[in-house]
């Protein structure tokens, strides 16, 4: 969450970003959001970026994450912005792991998602981020 705007702030163009973490999977599928929180505390959806993480480096190829190791991985979003975040309010950013039951939801085993199942699973999912993760926004005040 950002530190209260003291003035307007326009958001166009393309979100993008840096996330560095460790997870005990071969592969996640993860969203990013980014919201307005009023002055009010009402939180208003701007846009967001949802990825298979082994398709972020090359959209045609998959690379598997290595399980425990350190994983960066630098991302662009594809969905155009446009929104006026005004003053008072924060910019709230929200990193989640994709499994609501109306999308596929990858278990991470490294084969074909829409083979698996919640057995295949047999672990939890775990990620550890670091905090050289971060959120650039294409602004203008």
């Amino acid at each position: 969450e950002s530190a209260t705007l003291k003035q307007p702030l326009d958001l166009a163009g393309l979100f993008a970003g840096h996330l560095d973490f460790v997870t005990n999977k071969k592969d996640l599928d993860f969203n990013i959001s980014l919201y307005e929180r009023t002055a009010k505390g009402e939180y208003l959806g701007v846009t967001y970026y949802q990825a298979r993480a082994s398709y972020v480096r090359d959209r045609s190829h998959r690379q598997l994450l290595r399980p425990g190791a350190r994983t960066r991985l630098d991302f662009v979003s594809s969905r155009l912005a446009s929104w006026r975040f005004h003053a008072g309010s924060r910019i709230v950013v929200l990193v989640s792991i994709v499994k609501e039951p109306d999308i596929q939801i990858n278990y991470g085993t490294g084969n074909d998602v829409s083979n698996e199942t919640v057995a295949d699973a047999k672990i939890p999912l775990h990620v550890e981020w670091f905090g050289d993760s971060f959120v650039t926004i294409p602004a203008w005040i």
